[in-house]
């Protein structure tokens, strides 16, 4: 028994709420199909849109016409007529000749009809909308996951990529690329804040020195806060901060995101703040990276823990000039590391003939030394050399001037090592001003660097 086989005929019929154009124009998306083609279905007669198909087939293509407001209807195909041929009727021999065996009588063998192939029409290719529609969901949803993962996860690599880059750069002492990574004027207002407020902790501890007038300054703090400035403006350099980043850290991004197990941790403090711990001889110092936008960060802190600055500097007995608790006697200059940015003159009837100083300067790390009160030049000149080249790997410092009997002043970019000012006066605030006019010409963000009177 042969399969029943069907017709889809439309006669130009839509659905009652339905509007004509809008009935075209969902024929058109279903069958992708001109507008043309699907105005001829409108033509006023019965049109077969598809000639001989299969039960299902022809189900499917009723289901599409209906979801886009059209109808259309069913029509089964009869069923050819199977023809045998009769058989022959056999001759009979004459008995003179005929074979006294009988004929075979012939099987009845059954016509075998090929169902025919579906034919092609203006539909052939329609599909199904509502199975076309889900599929189109489900790899759209898909891909938004995919793209939210990897959204993800690139944004929370990204710090780490930041400090692997500074590593690079440092490595390859690629200057410029270090610099793009530090916010100078953030960094050093936000450690000249943080460090004041630790020393101003650290003095309430001690007595309170006598306030007369071999004290003018009154506040330790406030005679603290010239050398806490130069130093802070000396210590801020690209090499200083990728050093620290860089010590007991792994080769790529993937060690660097594991490196939480060693002496350097990697973390989030919040969703813009990313901290870079290191272990300095026993002491943890943090890193602060700050987001600047979605993907990018710079340095903006240090966070520096109160024990660091736990150190004979903050003495009171030596800031003040007064006995300290051990009975010692510290009227004398303590030697330190680096002078104050602006010392105190000494009284006129002990200021002498030739009062030498000097001032060097490396132009790669933007590091600065100077003496003062010396008394030949050579003597002034080495030792601000020595100082410099102290701050500096490369030892390449050279002395900006010697004074005699004068003030100077250095002033420096904030980003570029080798722009930078300097100027000699016989007052220290013009000789500020001139080197700050010198260096501004050609960068408008120049900050103080040192400033000091030989005499």
């Amino acid at each position: 028994m042969t399969e029943p086989r069907y017709r889809v005929v439309f006669r130009g019929e839509i659905q009652q709420e339905k509007d004509i154009e809008q009935v075209k124009t969902q024929l058109a998306q279903i069958t992708k199909q001109s507008p043309e083609k699907i105005a001829l279905l409108f033509s006023g007669k019965p049109v077969t849109i598809l000639k001989d198909a299969d039960e299902i087939t022809a189900k499917r293509y009723q289901t599409a016409f209906q979801k886009a407001g059209a109808i259309c209807y069913i029509q089964t195909i009869p069923s050819p007529t199977v023809e045998t041929t009769a058989n022959p009727t056999p001759t009979v021999s004459s008995p003179s000749t005929a074979d006294t065996t009988p004929s075979p009588i012939p099987k009845k063998v059954p016509l075998k009809i090929k169902p025919k192939p579906v034919e092609s029409d203006i539909f052939s290719h329609a599909e199904e909308v509502s199975q076309t529609t889900g599929k189109k969901k489900i790899v759209f949803i898909s891909l938004f996951f995919i793209f939210l993962l990897l959204l993800g996860g690139t944004l929370f690599a990204t710090p780490y990529i930041s400090v692997w880059q500074m590593k690079k750069a440092y490595e390859a002492k690629n200057a410029d690329v270090l610099n793009s990574y530090i916010d100078y004027p953030t960094l050093r207002t936000n450690l000249k804040a943080q460090v004041a407020s630790l020393i101003e902790k650290s003095l309430q501890t001690m007595p309170a020195p006598p306030t007369d007038a071999g004290n003018p300054a009154g506040s330790p703090l406030e005679m603290a806060k010239p050398l806490i400035e130069s130093v802070i403006d000396q210590s801020i350099t690209p090499e200083t901060l990728a050093k620290i980043l860089t010590e007991n850290m792994g080769s790529d991004e993937a060690q660097m995101i594991r490196s939480s197990e060693e002496k350097a941790k990697l973390s989030y403090e919040n969703f813009s703040t990313f901290l870079v711990t290191v272990d300095a001889q026993g002491t943890p110092i943090s890193v602060i990276f700050s987001r600047v936008n979605m993907i990018y960060w710079q340095v903006t802190d240090v966070r520096i823990p109160q024990e660091v600055l736990n150190l004979p500097l903050m003495n009171a007995g030596n800031l003040m000039n007064v006995p300290n608790p051990n009975g010692e006697n510290t009227t004398e200059e303590t030697a330190m590391s680096e002078p104050i940015a602006e010392p105190a003159s000494p009284d006129e009837h002990v200021v002498k003939p030739n009062a030498y100083g000097a001032l060097a300067y490396s132009t790669t790390s933007g590091m600065h030394g100077f003496s003062a009160q010396r008394a030949t030049q050579a003597e002034a000149e080495q030792e601000a050399l020595n100082r410099c080249n102290g701050l500096t790997e490369k030892k390449d410092c050279q002395v900006l001037s010697p004074v005699n009997n004068a003030c100077i002043a250095l002033v420096k970019a904030s980003v570029d090592a080798t722009i930078f000012g300097w100027a000699w006066n016989d007052t220290q605030q013009e000789a500020e001003e001139r080197a700050m006019q010198d260096c501004k010409e050609r960068n408008p963000d120049c900050r103080l660097q040192q400033s000091f009177c030989s005499k």
